[in-house]
């Protein structure tokens, strides 16, 4: 889907170029539908969250990566801490997408919530 809207993204503006230049292919809305199509579809990568999710439980500590395709949609999310910390954890589960919130004890006794977006992960994983 993001190599979809980077397609999308690429045939607009050149359809865009050529007809600044004079080379009338296809016509101006289909430039600017193509572009509009792309951007919504970068929206929807907005919205969905970070497309990848790594965790490892192995040993005294938990890690958790949550990651981007797309650089600036928004920082990763990287947190290691040991199991003992872990209070619970909480997944919500909407239309358009999935998180993960974990709930770990800080050493002065606060909770503290880490947020992770799941939305593409299967229900099994």
């Amino acid at each position: 889907m993001f190599t979809l809207a980077n397609i999308a993204l690429v045939i607009g503006v050149g359809i865009f170029v050529l007809h600044s230049k004079g080379i009338d292919i296809f016509a101006k809305s289909t430039a600017v539908g193509t572009i509009g199509f792309s951007f919504f579809l970068y929206f929807v990568f907005y919205i969905k969250g970070r497309q990848f999710f790594e965790y490892d439980s192995d040993g005294e500590t938990l890690n958790f990566q949550n990651r981007n395709i797309i650089a600036f949609l928004g920082k990763d999310a990287r947190d290691e801490f040991p199991k003992y910390k872990l209070v619970s954890y909480d997944i919500i589960d909407t239309f358009l997408f999935r998180k993960l919130y974990v709930k770990i004890k800080s050493k002065k006794g606060n909770l503290t919530v880490l947020k992770y977006d799941i939305s593409y992960l299967t229900t099994e994983k």
